[in-house]
């Protein structure tokens, strides 16, 4: 399954500057190329952003968590008008939460499938969000190119605090409001086995 690790500065995220960041704070000089660093250096930037994937076509085991509960009121979140989002309020309901971000292209590329999981899921009760760090101006211009039908949200937690290390990370949780699913990386969200599963919630 793709995915993207999580780190604590913008430049730490992009995988074609994380290998020279390294090398810049144990040498503290300016780095000097050669042909053989070059090869290095884009091996190492493909490894470290494909780290854990693999194809979203092929069909992973979820991590089902037995009756791990959790406090759904600790979990910070807001709309994007900057309205508190409780997500106690949906106790009774499956809620499908999606942590992303609009430069995590594994992300976007798992979007579709939860767009045709909402479709096949249609008049379950079953909230869908999907919650970022970003700004509102960021997001909101995201949703302006693609067309999903998610409720865009805000995440006013830091990811650690959370435990979410890697993105994409979704967390799905039962109508008593327990964890049973947490996945970190993309897969096909709309796959039978799956709508059977989250029918069973």
């Amino acid at each position: 399954m793709y995915s993207y690790l999580l780190f604590k500065s913008d430049e730490y995220r992009d995988p074609l500057n994380q290998f020279f960041v390294v090398l810049n704070e144990i040498n503290n000089k300016p780095l000097k190329l050669t042909n053989t660093l070059c090869k290095y250096f884009l091996i190492c930037s493909f490894l470290i952003a494909q780290v854990g994937c693999e194809s979203p076509k092929k069909q992973e085991v979820v991590r089902e968590v037995g009756n791990e509960k959790a406090d759904l009121k600790d979990i910070k979140l807001a709309g994007l008008d900057g309205s508190e989002i409780n997500l106690g309020d949906f106790k009774g309901k499956t809620v499908f939460l999606n942590f992303w971000a609009t430069w995590c292209k594994p992300c976007i590329a798992e979007m579709p499938s939860i767009q045709r999981a909402i479709e096949k899921l249609e008049g379950q009760e079953i909230v869908f969000l999907a919650a970022s760090d970003e700004s509102v101006e960021k997001i909101e211009k995201f949703k302006a190119r693609f067309d999903f039908p998610f409720q865009f949200i805000r995440v006013l937690d830091d990811y650690a605090n959370l435990e979410v290390y890697s993105l994409p990370t979704t967390i799905i949780y039962d109508r008593n409001g327990d964890i049973v699913i947490n996945e970190a990386g993309a897969r096909e969200w709309d796959a039978d086995d799956m709508i059977e599963k989250l029918k069973s919630l």
